[in-house]
Parts: structure tokens; sequence; C-alpha cells
């Protein structure tokens, strides 16, 4: 394992060391753009394919799990297919790296050697037929290490890990050790970090020892400010009661920062801008889990400040009273909002001058909106 300071001055330079466009002179890297994608959730049509051995029979996973396999079967069976194609005539000549916010494969694989296969399959599938001269590089998402009916000694984490380390190593052209990492792209850091298993330290100390770095981009999975009410408010990073400090702890640092997080996991198009006295926090919520065409033309739902987290008056399957608290920890701060069902692909543009993300909806060719985060 390298130590924290040894993986540092590894990853000075990462994506210039691996090559695609990356290399010269900060000049010709102020401006650039990033080809984002949201949960994409590969799978085969097929059940049997990587399921065979997950079969939840009683409680709520035998519930859930036909309907998760008509979704699978709806957006492998052609949508995904399409939305990848769309994706790959997106790449521009300054776009230098693809980035994937987690929930790569769908998982419920059960036994380490498929949710292995899967993980391959997935990683080939995009590098494949969205970027291949360029680097892939994935945020580790809930299912990427799903142990739901897990029935191997190997844990999925593990599995992953084993996985995933040598393909983000070569992507990036550096060693990746790690769940949470960093690297840079010209004079921007790009801070990965693992919502599954947090480790508030780590980033903490990525952000103290990459400071002088013109924006902060922080990557994840779930999401840093917390935008949709329901059973599962709390799962985001840090989002756990017991982790309160620690949550409060980051958002000061990022807000001090400028930061801006790009997440997925809710399977919506969401922007957040928040402004406290310590400064900014941005936050884009991007998906691509395009499993019905109507998904590609979805209105925005809420579109002002004042509908961050509307909330109901009643609500049977989690504490509203501890949504209300949460919620009203970051409603005060909302300065724009949006919110969409809208599933798609999205270009990030970078610059000296601004920060843009440009949404297309399924396969479509026109943008169905630009945000601005920085300008």
């Amino acid at each position: 394992m390298l130590n924290r300071r040894a993986f540092l001055k590894l990853g000075a330079g990462a994506l210039a060391a691996a090559g695609a466009g990356c290399a010269g002179s900060r000049a010709s890297q102020s401006s650039y753009s990033v080809l984002v994608l949201g949960d994409v959730h590969f799978d085969a049509p097929e059940i049997g394919v990587y399921h065979a051995h997950y079969k939840p029979t009683t409680g709520k996973a035998a519930e859930i799990f036909p309907l998760r396999m008509k979704r699978e079967h709806d957006q492998w069976s052609g949508l995904m297919q399409r939305l990848a194609a769309a994706a790959r005539k997106d790449v521009r000549t300054d776009t230098k790296f693809v980035l994937q916010l987690g929930d790569l494969i769908q998982g419920n694989c059960a036994k380490a050697a498929v949710h292995a296969k899967m993980l391959e399959d997935g990683f080939a599938y995009f590098k494949k037929t969205v970027s291949p001269d360029l680097p892939f590089v994935p945020v580790v998402g809930n299912h990427d290490v799903d142990k739901s009916l897990w029935l191997d000694k190997k844990t999925a984490m593990e599995v992953f890990c084993e996985t995933m380390f040598p393909k983000w190593t070569r992507e990036l052209g550096r060693p990746v050790d790690s769940t949470t990492f960093a690297f840079r792209q010209g004079p921007d850091l790009f801070l990965y970090a693992d919502f599954n298993y947090p480790d508030p330290e780590r980033i903490l100390n990525l952000l103290e020892d990459n400071a002088n770095v013109r924006h902060t981009f922080l990557v994840s999975h779930g999401a840093v400010v917390p935008v949709a009410p329901g059973a599962h408010f709390r799962w985001f990073l840090l989002g756990k009661k017991e982790q309160e400090s620690a949550r409060r702890k980051l958002f000061s640092v990022l807000c001090r920062r400028h930061a801006i997080a790009l997440v997925g996991h809710n399977h919506v198009t969401s922007f957040a801008d928040l402004k406290t006295p310590e400064g900014r926090l941005t936050q884009f919520m991007a998906t691509s889990v395009w499993a019905a065409e109507g998904q590609a033309d979805k209105a925005p739902k809420y579109t002002a400040p004042a509908e961050y987290a509307r909330l109901p008056k009643k609500a049977k399957d989690y504490d509203l009273a501890d949504a209300r608290t949460l919620f009203g920890e970051y409603r005060p701060h909302v300065k724009d909002f949006f919110f969409s069902g809208q599933q798609g692909r999205f270009m990030l543009d970078v610059s000296d001058t601004s920060v843009t993300m440009t949404a297309y909806g399924g396969d479509h060719a026109e943008a169905s909106r630009t945000f601005t985060i920085r300008n």
C-alpha cells in the first residue's frame, strides 16, 4: 500500500501521463470538456447471464427483483445501446476523459466470479463503445459492491477492488489502491469519494494536499447535498446521523473551496447551487438509466429554490421530523434549484472563465438544457 504522500506524488499530472490528449502546458489544458454519464446499471436482457444465482423468494428483495429485471430488460434490449452510441458522438477534440457517476453495473450477482465478470463486461462495453481512445473513469456506486443475497466468501467490495484498481491505474497512468482517490486534469482537481464506505479524513487530506487548484470537483455516487425526500433521504455521502459532525465539516470545507460536486444515485437530473457565509457549493446530479422512451423528454418538475426538498405533511415510511431538520440545514443556502426525471448524457465544459454542464435527453442530438455552474 502506498502512503498518502507517495500516492499524491505519483498522482500528479495523472491524466497527462495517461495520454488521451492531456499532455502539454497548462495553457493547452485550461479549457477542456469531460463527457459525463450517470448511473447506467449495465446488465444483459437475459436474466440468466449474471443473475442465475440470485434468487430472492421472500421479503422485499423478492418483491423488487422482478421489477428491477424488467427495467434492466427494457434498458439493455436497445435503449442503452442507443444512448452509448450517441455518447460516442458527443466526444470532441477537447474531451479529456469520460466520467461515470457510479452503478456501472446492476450487481445482484450473488457469486464473486459472476460479479467480477459483470464488472469486466460493463467496463469493457463502455470503454469500447463510448471512449476507446479516452480514459474511462467510473466512481464506485452501491450496485458496484452490491451484497444482497451474496453467496460467496469473497465480498463484493473485494471483487470490485481486485477488478477496478488495475483499470483505474491503467486509465489514469499511476497506481490507484483506494476507492477514494484524486487526480489532476490540468489546473483542476477531481476527487473521487466512496460514499458506500466514506473516509472523511482521507477526503479532507486529499483536499488539503491539493489546495492550489483552479476548480475543485468532488465526484461521488451519492449526493453531497441531499435533494430527494423519501424513505432513503439519508442515503447520501456522510448522511447517517452518526456521521453528522464529519458531514458538516466536509460541507464547510467544500464551501470554502467553492467546490463543484458531481453525483448520481437518485436517478434524476438535478442542479443545486448553495451559498453560505463561508463560500459556495454547487452540485450537479446526473443519470443515464434510460429505460423508457419518454424519459428522454421529461419536463422539469422543480425549477426554483423554494421548491428544494419539498416535504409532505405526512410520511409513513420515514421520520418526517428528522427529514425537516436535515433538509432545513441546507434550505436557507439554496439559491438555485432544478429537478427533473430526464435520463441522458452530459457534457462538462471547463475554462478559466466558466464551468457549464449541458444535458442531452436519451440519444437526442440536440441539448435540452445548459446549466451555468461557474461564470
